[in-house]
């Protein structure tokens, strides 16, 4: 199991793949919007007006108007972003814009399982943007299919070819329509199914008794017809006793549905924007239709 630290080192890089991102773009004030930030500032301690020096997540710069600096917190932990965290990081913006006057800052505050109300009221106060949004690139779906056949058992199955000779269950036939051999259990879907009364069967899966086929069944065409492969002589008609039903296993599948997007980003607006793997962005409003990164 990841260390809450592995948890937030992780969180962290995924957040900054997100921010930088060319398809976001940030407003500071009326006159500075669309700005792009494509630079990572190795260094994160940044010193502020205390004296003390702030170890900021993620530092991020434009090298269109290098006077930009983005600055983000982090959180990947549960529960919710509490109001102690947004009181800190507060104290920690205010701290480093009054240092560094020829700053332009941008701060946002990342939190994979969402924010409390105080300290979103905290946030939106104080005008730092806040994101919620989880890593869905790795997510998937697994469906695992287990393919079964349930068919009848018999206790006697025989056929008649066309000069009355009876042969059974073993038998081999070919059908010339639709090239390839076939067992009499294959041949039997090819005819109507009777009861020893003559009433019509709908299907030898859920009878018991004893039952003889009718006229044939046209399945393909006129010419779909079996026939014993060493006489070539036409099956006719087949009887026997089913006596119950047996199921076979006829393998297993497994598929894998990987997540479409990135993420979904909820913005402190209340919008919800997705980001897909093909490089798109689509905007909801529905938060459980945003939900459905599988579609």
């Amino acid at each position: 199991m990841a260390s809450n630290n592995e948890k937030g080192k992780k969180y962290e890089g995924f957040s900054k793949e997100i921010l930088l991102l060319q398809n976001l773009t940030w407003d500071y004030d009326s006159q500075n919007k669309n700005i792009k930030f494509d630079k990572d500032v190795e260094d994160h301690k940044i010193e502020g007006i205390s004296g003390q020096k702030h170890q900021i997540d993620i530092h991020l710069i434009s090298s269109k108007n290098p006077e930009f600096h983005l600055l983000c917190e982090c959180k990947a932990h549960n529960p919710a972003v509490e109001k102690t965290h947004a009181c800190s990081f507060v104290t920690v913006i205010t701290d480093i814009r009054d240092k560094h006057k020829d700053w332009k800052i941008i701060p946002v505050f990342t939190a994979e399982d969402g924010y409390q109300s105080g300290a979103k009221k905290i946030l939106h106060y104080y005008k730092i943007i806040y994101f919620e949004m989880k890593d869905y690139r790795n997510v998937q779906r697994t469906f695992n299919t287990n393919i079964t056949s349930k068919m009848p058992k018999f206790e006697e199955l025989n056929g008649i070819l066309e000069d009355g000779t009876i042969v059974d269950r073993d038998v081999c036939l070919i059908n010339y329509s639709r090239g390839d051999s076939y067992g009499i259990t294959n041949a039997i879907k090819s005819f109507e199914l009777f009861d020893s009364n003559n009433k019509k069967i709908e299907n030898l899966i859920d009878f018991t008794g004893e039952f003889h086929t009718g006229d044939r069944c046209i399945m393909i065409d006129d010419s779909d017809e079996f026939y014993e492969v060493r006489t070539n002589k036409k099956l006719v008609a087949i009887n026997g006793t089913v006596v119950g039903n047996t199921t076979c296993n006829l393998g297993s599948s497994q598929t894998v549905i990987k997540s479409k997007a990135v993420t979904n980003i909820i913005l402190d607006d209340g919008n919800i924007y997705r980001i897909n793997k093909d490089g798109t962005c689509e905007k909801y409003y529905d938060q459980d239709e945003s939900k459905k990164i599988f579609e």
